[in-house]
């Protein structure tokens, strides 16, 4: 089976020459997204909005895979720092209830996007499969 290749609803991800999502068999590969409206601007300096949207990015791309936020296998979040971490864990509640995804965070030096304070990567399920 041949990999489907996702751009879907984040017009952004089509002009930053990389797939939103690739579906291969019974797997979905989240690119790593962050806290931006669909044409790739930030929504806000506020770190938990970047996160809340950071989060609605990803149930977006699982949505335009066909699958939702109880597909999710693992999450990788990049925070910029470590102070944000406990904010960071409130809002995922909002978004995931258990059982919640195997998950790794990581605090990052720097993003290549300016103002970027969050990035996350995920892993799900195909439903579909």
């Amino acid at each position: 089976m041949a990999p489907q290749y996702i751009d879907g609803s984040l017009a952004y991800v089509a002009k930053a020459d990389y797939s939103a999502a690739v579906v291969h068999g019974d797997t979905i590969y989240i690119s790593g997204l962050f806290g931006s409206d669909t044409n790739g601007e930030l929504v806000s300096d506020d770190f938990s909005e970047q996160a809340r949207q950071t989060f609605r990015n990803i149930g977006t791309v699982l949505g335009d895979a066909g699958a939702s936020y109880e597909d999710l296998i693992f999450v990788r979040t990049f925070l910029l720092r470590a102070s944000d971490f406990p904010t960071y864990v409130e809002v995922r509640r909002e978004f995931l209830k258990p059982p919640f995804p195997g998950t790794l965070g990581i605090i990052a030096p720097a993003f290549a996007y300016p103002g970027m304070q969050i990035e996350m990567e995920a892993i799900a399920r195909n439903p579909a499969a």
